[in-house]
Order: structure tokens, then C-alpha cells, then sequence
């Protein structure tokens, strides 16, 4: 089975992204999928959307946001 591989600004990494991107997220680094701002996303949007993102993959699963919550967040980008 191929491997998937996932980006962030400059670098590749296995799509194992979960880890790397809450190690990023709560040393407050940015990390925005290179798909959003090359597909004519705003970084205002890639960037909202991203926060969602990790938000999502806090560690603990009382501190995730629900999926109303953020359909609601998406809805209003």
C-alpha cells in the first residue's frame, strides 16, 4: 500500500499528521495545508479553517468541538 503524504508550509510528512500538527498547534506555530492556499483559498479562510482543524484533534475529547459547532464555524468563514 502507497504511502499518503500530507503538507505543511515547506515540509513533508507521513499522514500521520494528527501528532505533528497538536506539536505545532500548542507550541504556537501555524500550520496551514498548502492545499487551501494554493487552491485560491484566502489565508484569512486557510487559516480559520486550519484553527477548526486543530481544534478537532485536541487531546482531550471533551475539549473538541462538536460537529454543530463546527459546521456553524465553517458556515460563517
Amino acid at each position: 500500500m502507497k504511502e499518503k503524504t500530507s503538507y505543511c508550509i515547506g515540509a513533508s510528512v507521513p499522514w500521520g499528521i494528527g501528532g505533528l500538527a497538536s506539536r505545532t498547534y500548542f507550541s504556537n506555530e501555524q500550520v496551514v495545508h498548502v492545499t487551501l492556499t494554493s487552491t485560491g483559498c484566502s489565508r484569512q479562510a486557510a487559516e480559520a479553517i486550519t484553527e477548526i482543524a486543530l481544534d478537532c484533534l485536541h487531546p482531550k475529547p471533551s475539549e473538541r468541538p462538536t460537529i454543530d459547532l463546527v459546521l456553524e464555524k465553517l458556515k460563517n468563514l
